[in-house]
């Protein structure tokens, strides 16, 4: 019961972080809203980490992959990701995000030679059945992409 409680939450997070952030986003800019996040996120789990982990067991090897792992992925795709809700929005930059899952298992079985079980993929086939379901969101009217017929 806890996991289904910790998958729901997630899921809760997952769809309002959209919506929050994007006012914010569109005010500041993706890069700066990514860098300070970036930082919120590096005091925070810096102070978790010293508190409740076990150094002993971390080698130069790991550190070096997870370091490079988070410049990808949180600084660039971060920084894209936020740019993405800025363009075109939190709903249709959600449903296009949510395109990750099924393109990393495609990438892992054509790529890493891994297997997925049909069991173990069915919830990947529901959420890929979902992504073209529309999600309607208010058109803003665009003067400045219209024709001027004054003119």
């Amino acid at each position: 019961m806890l996991g289904e409680a910790s998958a729901l939450m997630a899921s809760l997070c997952w769809t309002l972080g959209p919506l929050i952030a994007t006012p914010v986003i569109k005010e500041i800019g993706s890069v700066a809203f990514s860098r300070s996040r970036m930082v919120i996120f590096v005091v925070l789990l810096g102070a978790a980490a010293s508190l409740f982990a076990d150094w002993s067991h971390l080698t130069w090897d790991a550190s070096f992959w997870a370091v490079l792992s988070g410049l990808i992925g949180l600084s660039l795709g971060d920084v894209a990701l936020f740019q993405c809700y800025k363009m075109i929005g939190p709903r249709l930059g959600s449903l296009i995000y949510m395109s990750a899952a099924p393109f990393t298992v495609i990438l892992g079985w054509a790529l890493l030679g891994e297997a997925c079980r049909c069991k173990r993929c069915s919830g990947g086939r529901w959420r890929s059945a979902a992504l073209p379901w529309p999600s309607p969101e208010k058109k803003k009217k665009r003067r400045a992409l219209r024709p001027n017929p004054a003119r």
